[in-house]
């Protein structure tokens, strides 16, 4: 990837890279990402676009390019965490630097799965006191974060369960056995 910037920096005048990337759940990138993240903009990216982790994380100027690290989920049916059902859109402007024009939230209906703008006042507060998570991410370290993803992934499996067990009279009676056994069958080939 970083070669591949490095050889389209020298042909267009602008490079925005969309990255599917980061671990789920997690308001804030690793240091890993954050590292790689930088050294693409260091190779001449002048935008990153992240997305992956369902819910919005922060997001930081570097060496005067911004680095959004996920946008949230946009349209999804991951609707039993609240936190991923809040997504971002950018307004951004594309002249000979890129500015951050406005910043739009979406949540998603648990009716129809779709996306439908929200009041942007909280989420405004919210993304603009992201970028310290950049700090507290590489000051924690990459065995640290880790422990915590598994805390969050924890986290999003009980929501999901609750979730399923609230809604167990909407499922047909063959999608409901066809779940219970792809979930049994997941964790007997887990715990071996």
């Amino acid at each position: 990837v970083l070669e591949d910037i490095k050889k389209y920096r020298r042909i267009y005048n602008k490079i925005i890279c969309s990255f599917h990337w980061g671990y789920e759940f997690m308001n804030y990138p690793s240091p890993s990402q954050i590292n790689f993240a930088r050294k693409c903009i260091d190779s001449g990216c002048d935008l990153i676009l992240g997305h992956h982790s369902h819910v919005v994380q922060s997001w930081e100027k570097y060496n005067g390019k911004y680095i959004f690290y996920s946008l949230g989920n946009f349209l999804f049916d991951m609707v039993w965490n609240p936190n991923c059902k809040i997504g971002v859109i950018l307004s951004l402007s594309i002249n000979n630097r890129i500015e951050l024009e406005n910043i739009y939230s979406t949540q998603i209906s648990k009716k129809n799965y779709q996306p439908y703008l929200i009041d942007n006042s909280n989420i405004k507060k919210y993304f603009f006191n992201l970028p310290q998570k950049i700090s507290y991410s590489i000051n924690k370290g990459e065995k640290e974060y880790l422990i915590e993803v598994n805390k969050k992934e924890k986290e999003n499996r009980i929501l999901s369960y609750k979730f399923f067990l609230k809604n167990l009279y909407k499922y047909k009676i063959n999608y409901l056995f066809q779940i219970i056994f792809i979930t049994l069958m997941n964790k007997i080939r887990n715990n071996s």
